[in-house]
């Protein structure tokens, strides 16, 4: 639980990092130079200045913020490359570069989810252990056979099989499935609960 609690801070922090470095970046590619960019809130317990902008973490690194040079309305219209020294169109730039880029984060993670988890699987894996007085060990399903057809219907995922499964009522469904290169008929009754459900 606290370990939970912990990776959603953290991943609350990069998320908030990423989006801060969005108005940071988008602002210099239109000219607005940031005078702080800051992880977390508060007195700073770590500052280097890099060019015209001073990079800092807080003592509480939760949040961050950065802060343009003449974002003040009444007096930032003369400061050079300060946020209100540009024309109107370019400020938007800046403010829409931190939902933009995490837009692109949420892609990046999304993509990475896709090329990095497996597929649902139609094998069936059965812990013998456990599964002996299961029905579909009891209807001859085994550890490995992959199932391709419930009642002459085709199946490519687990969630296919859940499915088919669950929509049954508890009436036996005839399974084909595959054993070491040869199909097996199988027919299976699944189990229904006090409600009714398979």
């Amino acid at each position: 639980m606290v370990i939970t609690i912990l990776a959603g801070i953290f991943m609350l922090g990069v998320c908030i990092i990423i989006h801060e470095l969005g108005h940071l970046l988008m602002g210099k590619a239109v000219g607005v130079k940031a005078e702080i960019f800051s992880v977390g809130y508060g007195r700073g317990i770590w500052k280097k200045k890099i060019g015209d902008t001073t990079w800092q973490i807080t003592a509480i690194p939760l949040g961050g913020y950065v802060k343009f040079y003449g974002d003040d309305y009444e007096e930032g219209r003369d400061v050079p490359g300060g946020f209100f020294s540009v024309p109107p169109l370019k400020r938007i730039v800046p403010v829409l570069g931190g939902p933009l880029f995490n837009l692109i984060l949420g892609a990046i993670i999304f993509l990475g989810l896709g090329m990095f988890t497996a597929p649902p699987s139609n094998e069936v894996t059965i812990l013998e252990e456990l599964g002996v007085d299961s029905p579909a060990h009891q209807g001859g399903l085994r550890t490995g056979d992959r199932v391709v057809a419930i009642a002459g219907e085709p199946v490519e995922n687990f969630y296919d099989i859940q499915n088919k499964v669950i929509l049954s009522g508890g009436k036996p469904l005839p399974f084909q499935v595959m054993r070491d290169g040869q199909s097996v008929d199988l027919t299976i009754t699944p189990a229904v609960d006090a409600a009714g459900r398979a």
